[in-house]
């Protein structure tokens, strides 16, 4: 778990000069404090040159979200337009 919390308006700058990873085995995992005021890790693997990104925020939904990026440029597109739209769930089921 990172320390340091981010800004999901910092996502686009910061994975341009933390990628492309060194390694396709170790992600790149980021936390980001998204417009809802809630902290997600973003956890980034590398397959060659396409990228996925999976959005761990179990304390607000059912299950994992991920996205799927065939080039390093789509993923920074996708972060600066500010593309993700979390899910939260309305309630939760005791």
């Amino acid at each position: 778990m990172p320390n340091n919390v981010i800004k999901l308006s910092e996502v686009a700058e910061l994975l341009k000069m933390r990628l492309p990873l060194k390694s396709d085995i170790e992600p790149l995992v980021l936390a980001v404090e998204e417009d809802n005021e809630v902290v997600v890790d973003y956890c980034i693997h590398q397959r060659g040159g396409a990228y996925d990104v999976v959005f761990d925020d179990r304390d607000l939904t059912q299950g994992l979200e991920s996205e799927n990026f065939e080039t390093l440029d789509d993923m920074l597109i996708y972060f600066s337009e500010n593309k993700r739209q979390p899910q939260i769930l309305d309630s939760v089921n005791a």
